[in-house]
């Protein structure tokens, strides 16, 4: 099914309350995965301890929720927004806490 679509990614939103901390995306290598079918996916964020809210507050991050999605939709593009929740195959919530 992915070989006839030009396009096949995958889509990492983490976000706290409101607030965006990452929104990434790979494109899954589909001459890899014919190989072995299975693929390598990864990707790195940084939680930052605070976030300022909208008064200019600093709001402590107790928790990223975090959602992974496959689309054949590019990012970018109208209406990736829908195809990200319509192809949404992880949401969780990962608590936090401050490291030393």
């Amino acid at each position: 099914m992915m070989k006839d679509t030009p396009d096949n990614m995958i889509y990492l939103d983490a976000f706290y309350q409101n607030a965006y901390i990452a929104h990434q995306f790979v494109e899954i290598p589909i001459q890899k995965m014919n190989l072995s079918n299975y693929i390598d996916a990864g990707f790195t964020f940084k939680v930052p301890y605070s976030i300022k809210s909208a008064q200019g507050k600093d709001i402590n991050i107790k928790y990223i929720n975090l959602i992974l999605a496959y689309s054949n939709k590019p990012d970018g593009v109208a209406g990736i927004g829908e195809a990200i929740r319509l192809g949404t195959f992880l949401k969780t919530t990962i608590p936090t806490s401050e490291v030393d």
